[in-house]
């Protein structure tokens, strides 16, 4: 597993498309505990998703990060890392962010929320 983190780090300062393939991969590997515990030991890659999230403005990025952030905020053990890299103030933000883009889109149609806006709030709520 730790190698295959290291080979995805050149892409995760890549081009958008590699950024997003590189953090899906990551994600794919988040089923098993023993994985999130290597993710989470792993400094630079936890400190690469919070600056993702926060920096990065796709959408797709922020909810396949927020998706494995939701997996290892499910282990309590992982919590006080979680809390170390400010993911909870990084999650406020981005919500606020897409809430601000809702009321923007409000003002030029009728559709609220799209169905994939509903789920990223679901997940970043749940981190909460």
């Amino acid at each position: 597993m730790d190698e295959s983190i290291e080979l995805l780090f050149p892409d995760l300062y890549g081009t958008l498309s590699e950024k997003v393939a590189a953090v899906a991969q990551v994600a794919s590997l988040c089923k098993d505990v023993q994985v999130l515990e290597q993710i989470v030991e792993h400094n630079q890659l936890m400190s690469a998703f919070a600056r993702l999230l926060e920096e990065d403005s796709n959408v797709e990025m922020s909810f396949i990060i927020s998706k494995v952030l939701l997996a290892i905020s499910k282990v309590a053990d992982f919590h006080e890392i979680l809390a170390n890299h400010r993911v909870g103030a990084t999650i406020l933000r981005v919500i606020e962010l897409e809430l601000k883009r809702v009321g923007h889109r409000l003002e030029m149609k009728s559709q609220p929320f799209t169905t994939r806006q509903e789920h990223f709030f679901f997940i970043c709520l749940s981190i909460l």
